[in-house]
């Protein structure tokens, strides 16, 4: 995880590697609020949750992506990790997240997203692969959740040097 966003990449965490095509989505889910005195119409909006999901192509797949990606993973005989299933997180396990960094070339300039819990999403990151079929580049997907249970931020969106762990 990251831990100072002030210093050159990694910003003091493991670097994940480069990425391209990142991409975020906000799932907002809302109800109407109706007027009997219209009809039933709707007069308001409210919103009832927002979620994040953000997504990038890794340009090289190394034993820090793997691990990050794919929740059961272990060092195999070559000292590089393999993708071991079943493992140990089984069915009902909860995914505990890490704070994760998307931090751009132009740390100055450039928009940088910070997530309090990533979780990743390997059903959708598998989806996606088979899709993309380029054997050099590797999809990601994470959640965004909440830092803590029920409070704390889920993520942080732009320049790098106005973003805080």
């Amino acid at each position: 995880a990251p831990n100072d966003l002030a210093a050159a990449f990694p910003h003091g965490g493991t670097a994940l590697g480069y990425a391209r095509a990142m991409e975020a989505v906000a799932d907002q889910k809302y109800f109407e609020v109706t007027a009997e005195e219209f009809g039933g119409e709707a007069v308001e909006v409210a919103v009832a949750s927002v979620s994040w999901v953000f997504g990038a192509i890794v340009r090289q797949v190394d034993n820090d992506v793997i691990q990050r990606v794919f929740p059961n993973t272990a060092v195999g005989a070559s000292g590089n990790r393999v993708i071991n299933h079943p493992g140990a997180i089984r069915e009902g396990t909860l995914l505990s997240g890490v704070v994760l960094l998307f931090s751009p070339d132009d740390a100055p300039n450039g928009i940088a997203a910070v997530l309090y819990r990533a979780i990743p999403m390997l059903k959708e990151t598998a989806a996606l692969a088979l899709q993309l079929a380029t054997p050099l580049e590797y999809p990601v997907i994470f959640r965004a959740s909440r830092e803590s249970a029920g409070a704390g931020r889920a993520v942080s969106v732009g320049r790098l040097s106005a973003l805080s762990l």
